[in-house]
């Protein structure tokens, strides 16, 4: 938007740059031309407040009329066709005025196509004249048939002349003057449009620079509190890391103290079983030894009288029994223990527990 407004601007500033570059000449036709008129004062009043105007104005845009003006060829036939046929000499004097046209509307600083017509018409009416006049000035001269008739006419037709001559150029001025009047109030209008559209567009491009600061500041201070927020998240974050690999540290430590004592619990646990599997065999041996002598002291109760050896060996064997029992009993307890510390004992020793 506010580059939009500045190409608007700078495009209003080049029109007004190209205006006060580019003058018409038309302008100064009227006013030489008035200089000679009564109504020269007049145009030199309506031009003085307008000068800074001028100078500032862009060439004023004619709209395009609706249908082509005819050329210069077709509107002279069309003269010659409507009016009565001219005398000899007057036909160079028109051929000249249309050659004096032509030139003019081709050069590029001349007037414009508007005074041109106007001035063709103008010299198109006072040719009129002069031819209606010329006949019967020529006739009344003839008729009189004394030299004195015909000098006084003569004068006659010289004050005549210079009062039509005098007449047209105030037409003339007359008529430039309205167009130079024409032309400056079209491009005071221009002016004041532009000026117009230049204090808007100003406006505009005020508001929107002071739209685009306020905007400007409102993402600058949201754009830091996104940034404080950021690093406050990326502190917390690390700091969260941190604790959470103190913690694993701590873990990994506390897994592998873990590790060293199931290693050795289940080392100690697999000498227990051995003792234990080793003793189950000594109790097996001592079971069978003491049925074998339970056997054979039941054979001798029933054979003959009991004999001291005997009674002492079974009272060895109730001692070994007694000692067996009791270690039997502890070598329990110690698994129970163990079971109870959270290891779990091996398959054969629990079969041998049971069996015990």
């Amino acid at each position: 938007m506010a580059g939009w407004i500045s190409s608007k601007l700078k495009a209003a500033e080049t029109l007004l740059h190209q205006a006060s570059a580019a003058l018409p000449p038309i302008d100064q036709q009227a006013a030489e031309s008035l200089g000679k008129s009564s109504s020269a004062s007049d145009l030199t009043a309506l031009q003085q407040p307008s000068s800074s105007a001028l100078l500032d104005a862009p060439a004023p845009r004619r709209p395009p009329p609706a249908t082509p003006p005819p050329s210069l060829g077709l509107r002279i036939a069309a003269r010659r066709h409507s009016q009565p046929p001219a005398p000899p000499p007057s036909a160079p004097r028109r051929s000249a005025s249309a050659a004096a046209d032509l030139s003019a509307q081709d050069q590029p600083g001349a007037e414009p196509a508007v005074a041109v017509e106007a001035k063709a018409e103008g010299d198109r009416r006072d040719r009129e004249e002069a031819e209606k006049g010329g006949p019967s000035e020529s006739g009344s001269g003839s008729g009189s048939g004394s030299d004195d008739d015909s000098d006084g006419s003569g004068s006659d037709d010289s004050e005549e002349e210079r009062r039509r001559e005098e007449e047209r150029s105030r037409r003339r001025a007359e008529r430039l003057a309205a167009m130079a009047a024409r032309a400056i109030a079209e491009r005071e209008e221009a002016v004041a449009r532009l000026e117009g559209e230049k204090t808007s567009l100003e406006k505009l491009l005020a508001v929107r620079e002071k739209e685009q600061a306020q905007e400007a500041s409102e993402l600058q201070t949201s754009m830091i509190e996104t940034m404080e927020a950021t690093e406050i998240e990326k502190q917390r974050h690390h700091s969260t890391r941190m604790e959470a690999l103190v913690r694993l540290a701590e873990l990994e430590v506390t897994n592998a103290e873990l590790a060293k004592s199931l290693a050795r619990e289940q080392w100690n646990l697999e000498v227990q079983v051995d003792q234990v599997a080793h003793l189950r065999e000594e109790v097996d041996l001592k079971t069978f030894a003491q049925d074998k002598y339970k056997r054979k002291i039941a054979k001798i109760q029933k054979t003959s009288a009991p004999l001291v050896d005997e009674i002492e060996s079974l009272r060895r064997l109730k001692l070994e029994d007694e000692i067996i029992d009791a270690e039997y009993t502890q070598t329990c307890d110690r698994i129970v223990s163990l079971k109870d510390k959270g290891f779990c004992p091996h398959i054969a020793l629990r079969n041998n527990c049971s069996v015990l």
